[in-house]
């Protein structure tokens, strides 16, 4: 999470700018919701400036797909290997071939998976 909020807080650098919080999670748990905008308020942005949204939705990617027209950036982490995506493709892959505004994607940090470059 720490990668992806760098890259917010940069990008919204500026009092005129705004960033929405979109959930799209299944039930009640707003945990990433809320550390997402306490992470944000650590990084110098201010509670004008964050936004946030809850929705419970059936298909996510397809709902920031048409949603994509109201944002001038998607910024979204990097989705774990599933069988889903597999076949069908990375989210992100999946959303920036349907999205209107720009899709950037912040790779995991493999070191805290456990993982290295070999």
């Amino acid at each position: 999470m720490d990668r992806l909020a760098d890259l917010v807080a940069t990008l919204v650098d500026g009092d005129d700018k705004r960033v929405t919080l979109w959930d799209l999670t299944v039930g009640d748990d707003t945990d990433l919701l809320d550390r997402s905008e306490r992470t944000l308020r650590d990084r110098g942005l201010t509670d004008e400036q964050i936004h946030t949204e809850s929705d419970d939705v059936e298909f996510p990617t397809r709902a920031i797909v048409d949603r994509s027209g109201d944002f001038d950036v998607i910024v979204m982490g990097e989705g774990q290997q599933t069988l889903l995506t597999t076949v069908l493709g990375d989210t992100g892959e999946r959303i920036a071939e349907g999205a209107v505004a720009p899709v950037l994607v912040v790779r995991r940090d493999r070191s805290e998976d456990g993982e290295t470059d070999d």
